[in-house]
């Protein structure tokens, strides 16, 4: 039995989400929702821009138990060019090794807000919202669930400049944010 989905919107119990309004089109209730502001579309254009890779080296962290010469990210347009999809992946000897995060950015329609998901090669899970900090940068602020159940508070900033990215990381320790490692990617050609 085929059902359209008109129909399925007419009979499901949908919430009406701040920002969002109803109308009624016959016997189904559609949506209207404001666009992304455009500090996120922008973003968005940044992280795909080119080719989407970005590199950065890591020799200042470079151990036995992380023998990586650089990191690599990935970023490709997502259905209707409305979201990205990213990928963080070792490099070694100049070659790629493996991936270690996966991402999705996406503007969330029903609170308004940009939103990271993030899911790491060893079963982490992690989520936060991005806001914008200047012209060209961002902060996010998330929250990452391990495969143990433990919790930890992260924060991001990222400041894009033509082919650059900056970006630091910080870990919430005894309340207050503790710079961890600065990057410098670099868009590859």
């Amino acid at each position: 039995m085929y059902l359209s989905l008109i129909a399925l919107v007419a009979w499901a119990p949908w919430p009406c989400h701040s920002g969002a309004s109803f109308e009624r089109v016959g016997c189904a209730e559609v949506v209207t929702v404001d666009s992304p502001p455009a500090w996120f579309r922008r973003h968005l254009e940044g992280l795909a821009r080119g080719t989407g890779r970005w590199t950065a080296d890591n020799s200042a962290f470079k151990s036995e138990g992380e023998p990586w010469e650089a990191y690599g990210m990935e970023w490709t347009w997502g259905l209707a060019r409305q979201t990205v999809k990213g990928r963080l992946y070792a490099i070694k000897d100049g070659k790629e090794v493996g991936s270690l995060f996966e991402y999705r950015v996406l503007w969330h329609p029903g609170d308004r807000k940009a939103m990271i998901f993030q899911y790491g090669s060893d079963g982490t899970y992690g989520w936060g919202v991005i806001e914008p900090d200047g012209e060209n940068g961002t902060v996010v602020e998330q929250t990452f669930f391990g495969p143990d159940g433990g919790t930890t508070r992260v924060k991001h900033t990222d400041v894009l400049t033509g082919d650059s990215r900056v970006a630091q990381s910080f870990d919430w320790t005894d309340g207050t944010w503790k710079p961890r490692r600065l990057y410098r990617f670099k868009l590859a050609t």
